[in-house]
């Protein structure tokens, strides 16, 4: 449907009025010069003479063209544009005058007069427009653009019927040229002062024919635009042979401009339903190669009729499927074709394709058709011509798809940033500077190194003379490499080191000497040290190996740790990890401490013991956020046991959201089918938003890592119908607001305006997530990349490859999701996936209260409690929720929660 201005935003509106005024004026004159032209050259001049000024035309417009590109250097398109529609006007009102003194020679030149006009003035345009607007806006605007054209071109051929009863055909030249003279005048100025306004500093600078031609030679997508172009002329010049030739022999000659003005206003009618009706809808639908093989597959049929004998039926079903839909649906998406060049090498492509391959394929078709009728061939034959390159005309608009795409996909190269750190092992001068940091007097250069060599797997080479050193830290953290490394050559060294060592390194050296090499005498005899903490280590070993009762180890543990600082409590909490059986309770409780290292050393007991009765507690320790990473790892130990466990706690909504926010990652880190099953199952019926969104993210993030995981079509559709639903929801709630009365728009009110839009915006990007998920086979991440953190020209590319593989159903919907249109605009493109209602401010109320979003409802609440309507309260949420004014504010609404 022809887009209301409504629908167009009002920054547009302006060059979108004057572009579309202009094309009316344009097509207004190019109907009433090809009427006067076809008329009175038919009359006077046999139809096989067409091919000769179809060659006149070629020519001159190429001469033309090459001689200002000069002053197209210089000069803006829309300058250009204005001065061509004056000097038009000019030139017709001088056909007008001498054309009754020249006689046929006039008739020969008008022809060719009308055939530069329509090429170079809609050349001009049309670089002008597709300047000025992205791919995401030209698939929105040129159907109302276009439009333009087709209401000019009625304009023109219903003047042209109405003026030739009452004036002879060559008056309406004079028409034509007043037209021309009002859309300069008038369309053109508004047109260019939006130029100046964008217009920027580079120019795109002047290449010659010959170069610009190379260059279309050694690029894929031009060169197809350019053989899509010659190819498609050749058709049509065949065809519009035909036709006149056909009209010409079964319509005398005093009927020819009435029959002229009369099937052209009609097959205007109908391009006009087309671009009105059909042209938005199909352009956001499917594919540029779709809409453009609809022509040629209609002049297939139309060209069979004429191959079977039905010469004037087959030759209006060619000219009506060409007439109804060439200035219409097809030049509209031709012109899109352009749009995914660069900016600088557009104008100068479309200048040499348009002049070149549109008028040199006329010149081409016209030397063919020349040379045909000399040799006495009848019009099946060149009917089976024409139907010949109807085909492969077809073909090139099917295979042009893929290299239109690659295009957006360059685009989106250009702008991906991304780049992998990758940490090498070390190397032999890397590793003797990281020994000799050893010697540092600065202790974290020391501990440092020590972290290097033992996560590089070369704790070999840490000399046990480290212990000797004077921090406790740096001996401390040697211990606990050399205990995980097992290596036994330290334990002569840390005898020596323990007659000096103060009571925390005493006790360390024990638990790192019984780790390496247990003796049940040694451990005994620390039992009389005179630190409690040396002896509750010692009591803890002594238990693990079932040397003392489990009973008064614990308590030793009891009365040791309340007094203990951190270093000594995870100490204390790595000998109890070495426990065989009855300290569970103890693991459990040092979850709990606030020092990180004693949770750590309790979850890393908990994984080795690999007792099923610690999973509960782990997955309940996962809302604490330092801890988080040690709890994912243990819970891995786990196996099955842990991943069922935590795919109950995914589903139980009961369980503290703060908590179930954590499951999806825990669950990722497993790994394998079963889990993607697990957290692609959760997603229909999730009604958190942030777990929802992490499940999501969680199986891009394991998609990535193993390709060869399924993703369950139905499921992911179940899941795409619902977010794409709850998307419109939005925007469905957001339109109702907009009709609010000014008094109830109050700063309660923009906030939940803001937060609606907040979750619009992120139920589009669960969207985006879910369709590369649901396609995983294509390299999604630039499609991702793009429409998310891309300019505007990135998100259109991304939309349009995004659109190229979304069945059909979802084309439209999808779109208007990521489109900048109007709300009302928006909603009638969703199709199936939501029925707009339009409520009142109360009832609209009603439906925030019924959110799912807490903070939608309190803010709700809060609103419907500032505009005295407090018997809505009652029927909000049963769950929580305060309930006075004063316990809940706007400002109190914390940042990234409207997931």
């Amino acid at each position: 449907m022809l887009a209301p201005l409504s629908n167009i935003r009002p920054d547009e509106r302006r060059f979108a009025l004057a572009a579309f005024s202009a094309l009316m004026g344009i097509m207004a004159t190019h109907m009433l010069l090809e009427t006067t032209r076809d008329a009175l050259f038919l009359a006077s001049i046999p139809a096989s003479r067409l091919p000769i000024v179809y060659i006149a035309i070629a020519i001159s417009a190429l001469l033309i063209t090459q001689a200002q590109k000069r002053g197209k250097a210089k000069q803006g398109e829309c300058s250009i544009l204005g001065a061509w529609l004056m000097l038009s006007a000019i030139i017709t009102l001088v056909f007008w005058f001498v054309l009754p003194l020249v006689g046929p020679m006039g008739l020969y030149a008008l022809y060719t007069w009308s055939g530069i006009f329509a090429t170079l003035v809609v050349i001009h345009f049309w670089t002008l427009v597709s300047d000025h607007y992205s791919i995401s806006q030209a698939r929105r605007l040129y159907p109302f653009i276009g439009a333009g054209s087709v209401l000019g071109a009625i304009v023109g051929t219903a003047g042209a019927r109405i003026l030739v009863e009452v004036v002879e055909a060559r008056h309406l030249l004079l028409a034509a040229a007043g037209i021309l003279m009002v859309t300069a005048m008038a369309a053109v100025p508004s047109l260019h002062s939006e130029c100046e306004a964008s217009q920027r500093p580079e120019s795109r600078g002047s290449s010659s024919f010959a170069k610009i031609a190379r260059e279309i030679r050694n690029s894929p997508y031009p060169l197809r635009i350019a053989t899509l172009v010659l190819v498609s002329t050749i058709a049509l010049t065949f065809g519009d042979y035909l036709f006149k030739s056909i009209v010409r022999e079964q319509v005398a000659a005093e009927d020819l401009a009435a029959f002229f003005s009369t099937i052209y206003l009609a097959l205007n009618l109908v391009s006009l339903f087309v671009q009105v009706v059909a042209a938005s809808f199909l352009l956001r639908r499917f594919s540029i190669s779709v809409v453009i093989a609809i022509l040629p597959i209609l002049l297939l049929g139309g060209g069979a009729l004429l191959i079977a004998g039905v010469a004037m039926t087959g030759i209006i079903a060619v000219k009506g499927s060409e007439g109804s839909l060439r200035h219409s649906l097809y030049r509209t998406a031709s012109e899109l074709l352009y749009v995914p060049l660069p900016e600088r090498a557009r104008a100068q492509v479309k200048a040499l394709v348009d002049v070149v391959s549109q008028r040199g394929g006329q010149a081409l078709a016209s030397v063919t058709i020349l040379v045909l009728v000399a040799l006495g061939a009848p019009n099946t034959v060149l009917a089976a011509v024409f139907v010949g390159l109807c085909l492969v005309w077809l073909g090139l608009a099917i295979e042009i798809k893929t290299h239109y795409l690659d295009n957006f996909r360059k685009t989106l190269s250009d702008q991906q940033t991304s780049w992998s750190i990758d940490f090498p092992e070390l190397d032999v001068a890397s590793l003797e500077s990281t020994m000799y940091a050893l010697n540092s007097s600065n202790d974290a250069q020391v501990l440092a190194a020590l972290d290097i060599l033992s996560e590089d797997g070369n704790a070999h080479l840490i000399p046990a003379l480290l212990l000797y050193h004077p921090s406790g830290d740096v001996v401390s953290r040697t211990l606990e490499i050399f205990s995980a490394a097992h290596r036994t050559d330290f334990l002569s060294t840390l005898d020596r080191v323990m007659e000096n060592a103060n009571p925390y390194l005493r006790a360390a050296l024990i638990h790192a000497r019984t780790v390496a090499r247990p003796e049940r005498e040694y451990l005994e005899r620390h039992l009389t040290d005179s630190s409690e903490l040396c002896k509750a280590v010692a009591l803890i070993e002594l238990s693990a190996h079932r040397w003392v009762d489990t009973a008064v180890a614990k308590e030793a543990f009891a009365a040791t740790i309340e007094s203990a600082d951190a270093q000594s409590r995870q100490l204390l909490a790595k000998a109890v990890g070495r426990q065989v059986e009855g300290w569970e309770d103890t693991l459990m409780m040092l979850c709990d401490d606030p020092d990180l290292g004693v949770g750590e050393a309790a979850v890393a007991a908990m994984a080795k013991r690999g007792d099923t009765i610690f999973i509960d507690a782990l997955v309940q320790h996962l809302n604490q956020r330092a801890l988080r990473p040690a709890l994912r790892s243990a819970l891995l130990t786990f196996g099955e046991d842990a991943l069922t466990r935590l795919g109950a706690c995914l589903v139980a909504q009961a369980l503290d959201v703060n908590l179930r926010w954590q499951i999806p990652k825990a669950i990722e880190m497993f790994g394998g089918q079963r889990a993607a099953d697990m957290l692609l199952q959760s997603l229909p019926s999730e009604p958190d938003g942030v777990v929802r969104y992490r499940a999501v993210r969680a199986l891009e993030r394991m998609v990535e890592v193993d390709p060869s995981l399924t993703i369950d079509s139905r499921t992911a559709d179940a899941v795409l119908e619902r977010l794409i639903s709850r998307a419109y929801h939005y925007i469905s709630l957001e339109h109702n607001l907009a009709q609010a009365e000014s008094k109830r728009r109050t700063e309660v009110f923009a906030t939940i305006v803001r937060l609606l839009a907040d979750k619009q915006a992120h139920a589009v990007e669960s969207i985006l997530r879910i369709i590369g998920l649901r396609w995983s086979q294509r390299d999604f991440r630039p499609i991702l990349y793009g429409a998310l953190r891309g300019d505007s020209k990135a998100k259109a590319s991304s939309m349009e490859l995004l659109l190229e593989f979304l069945p059909t159903p979802l084309k439209a919907p999808v779109r208007a999701l990521f489109d900048d249109d109007a709300l009302p605009m928006r909603l009638r493109s969703a199709g199936s996936f939501y029925d707009h209602v339009d409520l009142s401010y109360e009832n609209t109320l009603r439906e925030l209260l019924a959110s799912s979003s807490s903070t939608l409802v309190r803010l709700s609440r809060y609103h419907a409690d500032e505009l005295g309507l407090t018997g809505l309260r009652a029927q909000s949420r049963t769950e929580e929720l305060p309930e006075s004014v004063e316990s809940f504010h706007p400002s109190m609404v914390p940042s990234g929660v409207s997931r």
